[in-house]
């Protein structure tokens, strides 16, 4: 299954990561470009869930079209004020 996981924050990496650890391939969008590059590129979301390591089954993006377009199932992790 297709999981799509928006925001990346703490609650929504977490929510990734046990879809990924389930067996799921997730994309995990992230607001800010260089944010989502920094978490595609060092696998750690170290602004709010420091010192885990993202499966590599987690895709990050900035595009809500990219991580939805795929997705069987779309989680919504994103702060309530948003």
């Amino acid at each position: 299954m297709n999981v799509a996981v928006i925001g990346a924050g703490s609650w929504g990496t977490a929510l990734a990561m046990v879809a990924a650890r389930a067996g799921h391939s997730v994309r995990l969008w992230a607001r800010e470009a260089p944010f989502a590059e920094d978490l595609q590129r060092t696998r750690e979301n170290s602004t709010y869930l420091k010192g885990i390591t993202l499966p590599e089954r987690i895709e990050v993006t900035n595009s809500v079209g990219e991580a939805v377009g795929s997705a069987d199932f779309v989680i919504s992790a994103v702060p309530s004020h948003a």
